[in-house]
C-alpha cells in the first residue's frame, strides 16, 4: 500500500484525505490557504443543524469531480476541524494544484 502525506493531505493508494478548518457564512465557496496542518475551506451556508458541514462535502465532491457518495467525513460533524476521504479523486481543483502532489 503505498501511503504518501503531508501537512494537511495524505495519499493512501488513489484516496485523498483532507485535514480541514471549515468556516461558514462566507461570501462564496472557497479553499482558502493552509493554515498549519489543515486547509482551510470556506462555505456560504449557514453553520446550522450540519447544513453547512453537508454543503461543504458537496463542494469538494463538485470540486474534484467525484460523487457525492465518494467524500466521506471521517470525523468531527460539528466542529470547525474535520477530515474528510475523497476515493479517487479525477482532479486536483486548480486553486491546490500547487499544494497537493
Amino acid at each position: 500500500m503505498l501511503k504518501t502525506s503531508t501537512s494537511f493531505f495524505t495519499w493512501e493508494e488513489n484516496d485523498l484525505t483532507l485535514n480541514i478548518l471549515a468556516t461558514a457564512w462566507a461570501k462564496q465557496d472557497t479553499f482558502w490557504k493552509v493554515v498549519g496542518d489543515k486547509l482551510k475551506i470556506s462555505v456560504k451556508k449557514a453553520a446550522e443543524n450540519w447544513e453547512a458541514t453537508k454543503y461543504m462535502l458537496k463542494f469538494i465532491a463538485k470540486s474534484f469531480w467525484v460523487s457525492n457518495k465518494d467524500v466521506e467525513l471521517l470525523y468531527w460533524e460539528t466542529s470547525p476541524n474535520k477530515a474528510v476521504k475523497i476515493k479517487n479523486p479525477k482532479i486536483i481543483p486548480e486553486s491546490l494544484k500547487n499544494l497537493i502532489v
